[in-house]
């Protein structure tokens, strides 16, 4: 098409008729993608209609608009669900009844129980570094990353020595990342044994203009029979008729509530976040202009003084813990676990799992600070005859020995 039309119009016409076939050919392509993509989702679509049960006119193209847009704006690692019914609770437990493999509703990322600080071996690849952890976040959940505010440094929070390995790896392998990795730490938690209140009062001077804050707070356990930790969300306003708080606006509320996590952050015993706490306001009182920032850094200070007389205590995870070896190395095994403080559950004989009679099942409940490093040394009690698994099991506070 193009040879014709550039004899015909000689050699401007003829490079402005092949620019306007690859254009062209180009809106071609789109456009057969497009018709492709809306066969797909329009297939796909009348799927889900079907089993929401969706009746026809706007309601199904009010439904199929908002479908489409959300999944053109989806990419990997996002999760798409859909639900149109009013019961879910009941519906959902309708299915796991019918489909055991179902998982519960909602997606809640365990908590994780090692931190590390990572680094790269120069300054240019720190940038490099926080769009690949971003990117890696998405697709595992289990992953946290933060940055500590004291020191600035980049902080990886997961599930065990392998799950960390296992991201270091990926930097190196999907990124051309050459990363160094600190000492392997238990993310270990702290809680308040007493219910404390105090008063703070601050005073700030700028451009010769007096302002003071005073803030009342209180902290008080809250006690989980599933030994789960809480993290600390919002205050509690308690209002009263002497003070009803008219004056203290969401931005002043949301300073408040920043100041609090700020402070909960970090504990007084290990710098450990502080969990399972509820955070009460009892009375705040203004003299002069008060700037966000004054209520933020006054909460902060009034918990802080909260914590030093709440006679906190440190929680360390526990993971429930199941080895199979061979029967003869059992006691060994059992010996072992004792030194690290494990709670002994349950001993099989090859009784379950289909094993053999020649085979073990120790079941326990141990700390795991005493399981760093567990694989070697159960690899050389048993001469390699042994697999253990792990899984988290609650929060507990540290004993002393």
């Amino acid at each position: 098409m193009g040879a014709p039309l550039a004899a015909a119009l000689g050699p401007i016409g003829g490079l402005a008729a092949c620019a306007c076939c690859l254009i062209l050919a180009a809106i071609w392509g789109l456009f057969a993608t497009t018709i492709a993509l809306a066969v797909y989702t329009k297939k796909w679509v009348d799927a889900v209609k079907q089993a929401n049960g969706l009746g026809s006119g706007a309601e199904q193209i009010l439904f199929s608009h908002a479908l489409l847009i959300v999944i053109l704006c989806a990419s990997s690692g996002d999760i798409l669900v859909s639900n149109k019914k009013q019961d879910l609770d009941i519906f959902l437990n309708n299915l796991k009844q019918q489909y055991t493999f179902l998982p519960d509703p909602g997606l809640e990322a365990p908590t994780p129980v090692f931190f590390c600080t990572i680094e790269t071996y120069s300054e240019s690849g720190q940038k490099q570094l926080d769009f690949a952890l971003k990117n890696i976040n998405r697709e595992d959940p289990s992953l946290r990353v933060r940055i500590d505010e004291q020191t600035g440094q980049t902080i990886l929070l997961g599930m065990g020595e392998l799950h960390i390995d296992i991201i270091r790896d990926r930097l190196k392998r999907e990124y051309g990342l050459e990363t160094y990795l600190g000492p392997l730490n238990v993310n270990y938690r702290e809680t308040p044994k007493k219910t404390i209140q105090q008063t703070i009062v601050w005073n700030s001077t700028i451009n010769e203009r007096h302002a003071t804050i005073s803030i009342t707070l209180s902290i008080e356990p809250i006690i989980s029979d599933d030994k789960r930790i809480i993290s600390f969300s919002q205050i509690q306003i308690i209002r009263t008729e002497e003070q009803n708080f008219e004056h203290l606006r969401q931005e002043h509320i949301e300073a408040i509530n920043h100041g609090v996590r700020l402070a909960l952050s970090t504990g007084l015993i290990k710098g450990a976040e502080v969990v399972n706490i509820q955070v009460k306001l009892h009375d705040v009182q203004l003299t002069g202009s008060i700037s966000p920032a004054l209520y933020s850094a006054a909460a902060s200070d009034c918990v802080r003084a909260c914590l030093r007389h709440a006679d906190c205590v440190l929680l360390q995870p526990m993971m429930r813990v199941e080895v199979i070896c061979v029967a003869d190395r059992t006691q060994i095994v059992l010996d072992d676990l004792a030194r690290r403080h494990s709670q002994i559950i349950d001993v099989q004989q090859g009784i379950s799992g289909g094993l053999q009679e020649s085979m073990s099942t120790l079941i326990t409940r141990t700390p795991l600070a005493e399981l760093i490093g567990y694989s070697s040394t159960l690899r050389t009690l048993t001469s390699g005859q042994a697999d253990f698994t792990l899984a988290i099991d609650g929060y507990e506070p540290v004993r002393s020995h």
